[in-house]
């Protein structure tokens, strides 16, 4: 019942950090991620030993994933802008 309130708690907190961007954000990430590893080899007879590796690298995906669609996004503003007015914007801010 621990590992799974343990899993249960760290998977909130990731849930909850896998829409944090910046160096900071990054910088949480690793940290955490290094208290969770040093807590789950601690015990390797644990299933989370063998589970939460697989998983960790979910937040990324999921920034990837995030910055492609906002990328597209912006690439459709700008695209409309251009055929509205015949000129790329000069700022993104124009869109």
């Amino acid at each position: 019942m621990d590992e799974q309130i343990w899993m249960l708690e760290s998977m909130t907190w990731q849930a909850n950090s896998a829409d944090a961007t910046g160096v900071n954000a990054e910088t949480k990430w690793r940290n955490k991620n290094r208290v969770l590893f040093d807590e789950i080899n601690a015990d390797q007879d644990s299933l989370i030993y063998n589970l939460y590796p697989s998983i960790a690298g979910a937040r990324q995906t999921a920034i990837n994933y995030r910055q492609r669609l906002n990328h597209a996004r912006i690439a459709l503003r700008v695209d409309r802008h251009y055929q509205a007015t015949a000129k790329v914007p000069k700022s993104l801010r124009m869109i």
